[in-house]
């Protein structure tokens, strides 16, 4: 059995990362979000969300650690808005580098711009 650590992919098994900070995907229609408890989410995905939902939602999730996360998206302070329709178009502004991040540790992610594609 592999069971090495993981601390990248929080929704994959053997994450050993960080239970906070910013997170690509957490929720089905946002790109990136500071996550106070990546773990309280994950419980909610799989006590609340559709089964045929939870593995993909859980696969997606992908911790950013720290500097990773381009200059100007926290500069803006994409994950830190309580007004989510300003976050949704700081994100927008400032898309491309947050999928060059999605593409580089999730190469086979469902995102089409607006919200995540369940398989």
């Amino acid at each position: 059995m592999n069971s090495k650590p993981n601390k990248r992919y929080a929704g994959r098994p053997y994450y050993t990362g960080p239970k906070s900070g910013y997170f690509l995907l957490p929720y089905h229609n946002t790109l990136v979000a500071w996550m106070p408890d990546i773990f309280e989410r994950l419980t909610t995905i799989d006590c609340d969300k559709p089964t045929n939902e939870i593995a993909w939602r859980r696969h997606c999730i992908v911790y950013v650690k720290p500097g990773e996360l381009p200059p100007e998206v926290v500069e803006a302070g994409v994950a830190n808005d309580k007004d989510w329709a300003a976050h949704d178009k700081r994100v927008k502004d400032h898309a491309k580098p947050l999928l060059q991040l999605l593409d580089k540790h999730v190469p086979d992610h469902t995102w089409d711009g607006e919200e995540l594609v369940f398989k």
